[in-house]
């Protein structure tokens, strides 16, 4: 069993750059110290993962290739799209491509959150529950929100954490035609290249529509961030959670 960090890639999530307009994730602009939060969200995560895993879109996995090699990162395993089929087939990826007892904290990192031990301990208290068969979503928000109340104007990152196993067996409990068509997807891919033909097959569904809205595994950490960098950390049931 491992523990690994996976980051994925929304097409959503996108702005349109130079003359021809070309699509870029959010994740790999620039932003704090010049760095993108992509580079950040590997560098500063170091101490809660054994593996890296990058799930992305043909679109753009040259990008996030050139970033992890420009922070020294070599030793990682990538899934690469060959088209957009929404958060639920990036998440199943990401669980085929592991053991089954491996956890796995997943997330799309938009915005650079500070990370201090407070960061660390809810990420840490969120593997624990996970180890117990949760599904774990982690919100971190800005400290001016009301205790318990979210914004997603205010959400700074989420991050989904779980075994693999247990995420499949939910998929297929809810969602049995996303779970097959990536498994298919998944066994058939060329190295790290997922085929088109059964890619576009995949069904299109949020994570939150196929799994976190039905599950009954589902347990919510809400985190708020302080002038200080500190977080005040408050537990919320599956139904508290706002898709």
């Amino acid at each position: 069993m491992e523990t690994k960090f996976v980051i994925i890639q929304e097409s959503s999530n996108q702005e349109l750059l130079g003359a021809n307009k070309r699509p870029i994730s959010k994740a790999f602009l620039p932003k704090a110290q010049g760095k993108s939060p992509f580079e950040i969200a590997v560098e500063v995560n170091k101490g809660l993962y054994d593996s890296l895993m990058i799930v992305g879109q043909i679109s753009n996995f040259k990008y996030s290739r050139s970033l992890l090699m420009k922070i020294g990162i070599y030793n990682y395993e990538e899934i690469i799209e060959a088209c957009s089929k929404n958060t639920a087939a990036d998440f199943a990826f990401a669980a085929f491509a592991s053991s089954q007892e491996d956890v796995l904290f997943v997330t799309n990192p938009i915005f650079s959150v500070p990370v201090n031990d407070y960061y660390n301990n809810t990420l840490r208290h969120a593997k624990r529950l996970a180890d117990q068969g949760d599904i774990v979503v982690v919100d971190f928000y800005k400290e001016e929100l009301s205790l318990g109340k979210k914004d997603h104007e205010d959400l700074l990152q989420r991050v989904y954490c779980f075994k693999a196993s247990t995420f499949l067996d939910e998929l297929l409990k809810h969602e049995p035609d996303t779970y097959y068509a990536t498994k298919r997807a998944h066994f058939k891919k060329s190295g790290s290249f997922i085929n088109e033909i059964l890619n576009d097959l995949i069904p299109s569904h949020s994570i939150e529509e196929a799994v976190i809205d039905k599950s009954d595994k589902v347990k919510g950490i809400n985190a708020f961030i302080n002038v200080n960098d500190h977080y005040q950390i408050n537990n919320f049931s599956s139904d508290q959670i706002a898709s």
